[in-house]
Parts: structure tokens; C-alpha cells; sequence
């Protein structure tokens, strides 16, 4: 094996990252859809140590549920909710509460979560040898060769019924990717396109 086909293996095993993930979808049964006119994504809760990881979760789910046909209010709207995120984070969920943040800001359902997995790629350089045939017989040859390993992020998330409370979905999901950006876009794209077909 060359060097040229080392190095093609460590792309494509890059490539390979970049796409896997899993995730699982619930959505209350035989829930239309069609009530819900305007969502507010709030700022997910962060994963230790990384205090953007939560701002970057929201800002893809956003970007990804407007693409899967949700109307999803602004963001400079969506900070004036933010207060309302420890009472959800808690579980404590007061439906006059909620009903007055759908009057105030015109939305029928909030989507909160937080991140659990926020890994970023690595990147290192291993010894190796590289054995070359020649005409005059195999050659063997010290090398250095560059390991990624794949970002990753995780995150569970729900959307609640600003009119009952209710959750009228629930998620959880993790990506690989080549950084964690690329990884949270997946993820996001991934929960979005599984809740597009509960649209009409």
C-alpha cells in the first residue's frame, strides 16, 4: 500500500463521520399538526463546559424546522422567552403561564431541550509503517500519518402545547461530524425531516 492510498482511507473514513448518527422520535398520538401555526425554539441548556453548545442546538433546530414547513418566530423574540426556560427545565409546567407567553408573543408551542454529548474532533498524528514494492523487492518505510477522530454531539429535546401543556413530541438524537457544528446540522436536519411528514 502507498502513501496516496493511506491517505485516501483516512478521507473517506472522514467522510464516513460525517453522516452517522441515530435518533428516536415520539409525537403524541393522533396529534394534528395543523394547530400549530408559530413555534418558539428557546436557547437549550448547555452542556458542561461548553456555554454556547445550547445556543448552537437552538439556532440549528430553528434554521432546520423552518425548512421542515414550521413558522418559527424571530430570535430577538424567542430571548424575551428565556426567562420561561428554568420553570420548563424543571418539569414545572403552569398552563395559565404558558397561555399568557402564547398571547404575549403570538406562538402555540415552545421547543425546549438540552445537549448531553458535546465532543469535539481530534485530531493526531500516529507512527506507522508503509511497505512499498519495488522491482527490486518490498521496501519498508517509517511514516507519520494523520488520525481523525469525528466530532460528536447529542441532545434530547420536546415541544410543548403553549394552549395544554402537553409534550407533543419528544427527541432524542447524536452526530458525528467533522466538527461539532457540522455535527449539530445533521442532528437538527435528522429530528426536522422525521417531523415533516406530520405536516399537511
Amino acid at each position: 500500500m502507498n502513501r496516496f492510498s493511506c491517505f485516501s482511507k483516512i478521507l473517506l473514513a472522514v467522510f464516513l463521520f460525517s453522516s452517522c448518527g441515530r435518533s428516536t422520535l415520539q409525537v403524541k398520538k393522533n396529534f394534528n399538526f395543523n394547530q400549530i401555526e408559530r413555534i418558539a425554539v428557546i436557547k437549550f441548556d448547555d452542556y458542561y463546559g461548553n456555554p454556547n453548545s445550547g445556543k448552537m442546538a437552538a439556532d440549528s433546530f430553528a434554521s432546520h424546522f423552518i425548512g421542515a414547513g414550521f413558522n418559527v418566530i424571530e430570535r430577538s423574540d424567542m430571548d424575551k422567552i428565556m426567562d420561561e426556560r428554568e420553570l420548563m427545565a424543571r418539569g414545572v409546567v403552569d398552563t395559565s403561564r404558558l397561555k399568557e407567553i402564547g398571547k404575549i408573543y403570538g406562538v402555540d408551542a415552545l421547543v425546549i431541550g438540552s445537549v448531553n454529548i458535546f465532543k469535539e474532533g481530534v485530531r493526531d498524528e500516529v507512527g506507522t509503517q508503509i511497505i512499498e514494492r519495488t522491482q527490486h523487492g518490498e521496501k519498508t518505510i517509517q511514516a507519520t500519518q494523520t488520525i481523525f477522530l469525528p466530532a460528536e454531539v447529542g441532545v434530547t429535546c420536546k415541544m410543548l402545547s403553549i394552549d395544554t401543556g402537553e409534550i407533543i413530541f419528544i427527541a432524542s438524537s447524536s452526530f458525528e461530524g467533522a466538527n461539532t457544528q457540522t455535527a449539530m446540522e445533521f442532528l437538527a436536519s435528522s429530528i426536522a425531516r422525521k417531523l415533516r411528514k406530520y405536516l399537511k
